[in-house]
């Protein structure tokens, strides 16, 4: 297994309310690959014991792919700052060498009690987001736009998915005859 994303503790957090959903643009690595999990380096001042969904986005669409939302994480104390991870099931597929945006969405934060994903600074617009999306059932992110040069401390680790289609060789049929000889195929022998 890989990353691609920021996997480095940023310096700097970046703040979410309930429903934000906000990322950032990495290229895909070459090859064919399914994300197994995905990964951001999460504090929660939000007062309440929140949870967060990952989403992938293909950024030349504002889609997100086929099986692109992950389930919501086990709980994220109030208080908790480190890394939370949540697997895909089923592991989405990428596509080599494109970009996409790497989001998360929480269920908790307002007025001044937020949740925050460290970030580190970024190329131009890298940060991407959506301030009108849903936690329980996150959308295509349509209206999202340019945020600025963070590069959040995001990542996916994948995997390597077998390439082209598997043969199976299906060999001749043996059996013993009547006659005590074997059959091979549809002859005696």
């Amino acid at each position: 297994m890989a990353d691609f994303g920021n996997t480095v503790k940023g310096p700097s957090i970046s703040s979410y309310t309930a429903d934000q959903l906000r990322g950032a643009t990495f290229t895909s690595p070459v090859g064919s690959n399914q994300v197994d999990s995905m990964s951001a380096y999460i504090l929660n001042d939000s007062g309440s014991t929140a949870h967060v969904k990952f989403v992938l986005v293909l950024k030349s669409t504002f889609n997100i792919i086929t099986n692109g939302v992950s389930p919501a994480s086990a709980n994220i104390n109030n208080g908790f700052d480190g890394l939370v991870t949540v697997s895909f099931t089923p592991a989405p597929v990428l596509t080599a060498s494109v970009n996409y945006v790497l989001m998360a969405i929480f269920d908790q934060g307002a007025g001044g009690n937020l949740m925050y994903i460290y970030y580190d600074v970024g190329t131009t617009n890298q940060f991407q987001e959506d301030d009108t999306n849903s936690y329980a059932s996150p959308t295509n992110p349509t209206d999202m736009v340019d945020g600025g040069d963070r590069s959040l401390s995001i990542y996916a680790t994948y995997s390597a998915v077998a390439g082209g289609a598997t043969t199976a060789q299906q060999l001749p049929a043996i059996s013993e005859g009547l006659s005590g000889g074997v059959m091979i195929g549809r002859r005696y022998v």
